[in-house]
């Protein structure tokens, strides 16, 4: 009779009991399912920003744009304007890249890709042309065209194969300069201390 009994009070007091707060310290003794949430969120307008670590707050009172695609082989890592050649005037978060002498340049286009030493393809493009350069470093383009807000500018720069800068050119008639920094998503191989060969991936 007393185990009957002794059940019984188990049986009480398990029904009286509410329940407890989850320990945070305490594991969960058994799996936990949590179902997806059945709303769909709402499509933004601004793709993810992926690599991307610095954009020029300016960008949007300028209109520019950053085109991120997403199967793109380059990614934008930086993007950012300086007015006058001023390398003071490029947002902090710029300012790593703009040691190289030839940022003082006033109405040009840079950029770079990291993560490779082999050439790749630059291209500044308008409505009725571009030019192509190739380089394996710092590349700039000078850049000629005027706009005013709320027309665009009418350049857009980009790597061949990359996320592109959209609308650039010399906002509000001032001389303003732009650059890009890429990073290469598919390095090639090194061997000892340069890319391998075609033959040597063979």
């Amino acid at each position: 009779m007393r185990n009957k009994r002794e059940l019984w009070i188990l049986v009480l007091l398990l029904a009286a009991c509410q329940p407890c707060p989850p320990c945070p310290d305490c594991p969960t003794p058994f799996p936990v399912t949590v179902e997806p949430a059945t709303s769909t969120p709402a499509p933004t307008a601004t793709p993810a920003p992926g690599y991307l670590t610095c954009v020029d707050p300016r960008f949007e009172e300028m209109g520019v744009t950053l085109n991120i695609r997403p199967t793109a082989r380059y990614k934008l890592v930086a993007a950012w304007a300086w007015k006058f050649g001023d390398i003071a005037d490029a947002p902090a978060c710029a300012q790593p890249w703009m040691g190289a002498p030839q940022m003082g340049a006033d109405h040009n286009v840079f950029g770079v890709v990291v993560g490779t030493a082999a050439p790749v393809d630059f291209r500044l493009y308008w409505p009725d042309g571009d030019t192509v350069r190739s380089a394996a470093g710092w590349i700039d383009v000078p850049i000629f065209a005027k706009y005013y807000p709320p027309n665009p500018g009418p350049y857009t720069w980009r790597v061949d194969g990359g996320d592109e800068l959209v609308g650039v050119g010399l906002y509000q008639g001032d001389h303003w300069s732009f650059a890009g920094v890429w990073i290469d998503t598919e390095p090639m191989p090194l061997v000892i201390g340069r890319e391998a060969t075609a033959g040597e991936l063979q």
